[in-house]
């Protein structure tokens, strides 16, 4: 019997709010990613701009998911599933932060970046692979958060090999642009943007990997940041 039923009750409520608040962070990262690349796409600056407005808000998130997890560290003293469960929170509120800092990128692009033609004909074969790369990127975050709620091992194995895919397609896409702008240097601006793009788009699906690997630790206690997948 638990001698001290309630610091027990004192710790879970202290983590349902700590896991609110990571849900929270999640879902604004998700939708600012969204919202910045419909802004790419439709180069709607009052969006991308929208978009930049509420980075600050991410920042906020990751100092507060900090604050409160160090805090219920040092009063609570959790052990073994429960301390990796605060440290893979941590981890991977760091990893949705720099998540948050691709899609204020990508916003930047439409208010101070590079002028870009997205209804040019030579682009648009190119500007499909940027949307597969888009779906193939927010898919991997969104799993990689569903499988830190669910604590999913076996999801968050599949949203790791997933990247692979990722970096495949983000490298055809660069070599697309290095050609195109060989064959139409009149559009460089257009081709550098939608590298910038993409370059940002591959580095969401590496942090939502890095989401998914802490899933792993969480759940196994294993650190497989350098495994490439997750041992079965």
């Amino acid at each position: 019997m638990n001698d001290h039923p309630h610091i027990s009750e004192q710790f879970d409520s202290e983590l349902q709010v700590l896991q609110s608040n990571f849900a929270a962070m999640g879902g604004l990262v998700e939708a600012q990613v969204q919202d910045a690349m419909q802004a790419f796409k439709n180069v709607d600056l009052a969006l991308a701009q929208s978009v930049r407005s509420r980075e600050e808000r991410v920042n906020e998130y990751e100092i507060e998911i900090d604050q409160e997890t160090t805090t219920i560290i040092a009063r609570r003293q959790p052990a073994a599933s429960d301390l990796r469960l605060l440290i893979g929170m941590l981890k991977s509120s760091t990893d949705l932060e720099r998540i948050g800092d691709e899609a204020d990128r990508i916003a930047k692009i439409m208010t101070k970046g590079r002028p870009y033609a997205p209804t040019l004909d030579e682009l648009l074969p190119i500007l499909s692979e940027v949307a597969k790369l888009e779906n193939l990127a927010s898919q991997m975050l969104r799993e990689s958060l569903n499988n830190f709620a669910r604590k999913d091992e076996a999801g968050a194995t599949k949203t790791i090999a997933a990247d692979k895919e990722v970096d495949s397609v983000y490298r055809a896409i660069v070599e697309s642009c290095r050609n195109g702008m060989a064959n139409f240097p009149d559009h460089v601006d257009s081709y550098i943007a939608i590298i910038w793009v993409a370059r940002s788009l591959e580095r969401i699906g590496d942090h939502a990997k890095n989401i998914a690997e802490n899933v792993v630790y969480s759940v196994r206690g294993e650190d497989i940041r350098h495994h490439g997948t997750a041992t079965q």
